[in-house]
């Protein structure tokens, strides 16, 4: 059974479950008694610098103008924002700090618990850094330095405080443009999104590409030799259709480098995978505008990425449908397609499918017509194969 949540903290908890430039998520949904008719308190998940830490969050039903009580996981012991507060940031001792709303608590401020999530969400990050700060390590101290004052920085301590395995770093890809692929403005569900986004800035983290370092540490050595960083790229939700993470390379690290001479060529390298991806969709646009001098025009498409279109085709009074995925590096690498019959059902009445099809003859230096024929040409005969396939299943 789903649990429901008293209105008041339901209003509260749809903003933070509606917030697009953070995956929040809401788990352990739960009553604070049996008997009690409405749900209470549940585990926030909270993305931080590509860890996801939780923290429970108790509201009182009985009493639901009152704040909420949080509750910090035990490896997180030394965070204590109420109670060890020294040198606090000035994005956290603003209009919006910490204090302020805990103090002014308004439950009919439906944006209250969201803004005071992303408060704490900063001022955990803040205290990570700090914990950073302190290791003795020589090249981490020099790394952090070099690119302490990089925008949109998140540096987190993963491992035990007094044992740490690796620093790790999420470093936004601030020089890159991502606005020739898409519209980056997050989507404002609720109203009065947009003014709270303005408010809360810098506590919201930026819609850029990522850069995901960790640096193992070396526990037997304070020194500053350390194992080789591990890098992994990040990519904004919603240029996920647009862009490959597999097709970005990384270069070397050498003993002689520094994170932030390979941060700037890594920029560079990213803004050349900008701009093709941005041909490729174009090169996508350009193929569905050619099916329908062979096809006919496509039953379905989607118009966005232009990643994937149905056509409806009839081959000696068997009628199937094609369905056609265009990969994010066409026409680097061919579309691909299944077949699936109008006409005939498996024993759960869904209807038949063919194999995925990439393996037809293809060039990427022919031009779209081209492609489009060649396609056309080995589908006749796959068809033809696929059509018997399914009157033979039929008459089982």
């Amino acid at each position: 059974m789903t649990e429901v949540f008293e209105p008041l903290i339901a209003a509260q908890v749809a903003w933070v479950r509606e917030f697009r430039d953070l995956d929040f998520k809401i788990e352990d949904v739960r009553k604070g008694s049996e008997n009690a008719k409405y749900a209470d308190r549940f585990t926030l998940v909270v993305p931080c610098c590509f860890e996801r830490i939780r923290w429970q969050i108790i509201f009182k039903a009985a009493y639901p103008t009152l704040a909420p009580d949080f509750v910090f996981p035990a490896e997180n012991e030394t965070f204590q924002p109420l109670l060890v507060m020294p040198e606090i940031p000035a994005a956290a001792s603003g209009k919006v700090g910490l204090l302020g709303l805990l103090r002014d608590w308004n439950v009919r401020d439906s944006a209250r618990l969201l803004r005071l999530v992303l408060q704490l969400r900063y001022l955990y990050l803040w205290h990570q850094r700090k914990l950073v700060e302190r290791i003795e390590n020589q090249r981490v101290r020099f790394e952090i330095n070099s690119i302490g004052a990089w925008e949109g920085l998140e540096i987190c301590l993963v491992g035990p405080e007094d044992r740490p395995e690796e620093v790790q770093l999420a470093i936004p890809m601030v020089d890159v443009d991502l606005h020739p692929l898409l519209d980056l403005r997050p989507r404002l569900d609720l109203p009065g999104m947009e003014s709270l986004m303005q408010e809360l800035n810098p506590l919201v983290p930026y819609q850029n590409i990522i850069l995901q370092v960790k640096f193992p540490l070396n526990k037997a050595s304070t020194s500053s030799l350390l194992p080789a960083p591990q890098f992994k790229v990040a990519l904004p939700v919603n240029i996920r259709e647009m862009m490959d993470t597999a097709d970005i390379p990384f270069q070397p690290w050498t003993e002689s480098e520094c994170l932030m001479a390979y941060l700037i060529n890594l920029q560079d390298q990213l803004k050349d995978n900008v701009k093709e991806a941005r041909m490729a969709m174009d090169y996508r646009r350009q193929f569905i505008e050619a099916i329908p001098k062979v096809f006919g025009h496509p039953l379905e498409a989607e118009t966005v990425y232009f990643r994937r279109f149905t056509i409806v085709a009839c081959i000696h009074v068997f009628t199937f449908l094609a369905h056609f995925t265009l990969p994010a590096a066409f026409p680097k690498v061919p579309p691909s397609f299944y077949l699936q019959s109008t006409q005939h059902f498996d024993n759960s009445s869904k209807p038949l499918r063919s194999r995925l099809y990439d393996d037809f003859p293809y060039s990427p230096r022919w031009d779209m017509d081209e492609m489009v024929r060649r396609i056309a040409m080995f589908m006749q005969d796959e068809a033809t194969a696929f059509k018997k396939q399914c009157q033979d299943f039929a008459k089982k």
